[in-house]
């Protein structure tokens, strides 16, 4: 399970940042969402993507290869 908490940019503009754990149990974030459900919806998949083992860490996904 995760959190999603709302903030502002320095434009004003009113956004969504999403909070899980990842498997290693280390915090992990996303931001920029423009609804709520959308960032509870994204940490919907990441808790589904942990459960059946295809979950893809954040910075793993950069590599270049």
């Amino acid at each position: 399970m995760g959190s999603v908490y709302a903030y502002e940019t320095a434009a004003g503009k009113n956004l969504w940042r999403a909070v899980w754990r990842d498997p290693l149990n280390q915090q992990t974030s996303k931001r920029g969402f423009t609804t709520k459900k959308a960032a509870e919806e994204h940490i919907a998949r990441q808790t589904v993507s942990k459960a059946d083992g295809t979950y893809i860490a954040p910075a793993a996904a950069r590599v270049t290869v």
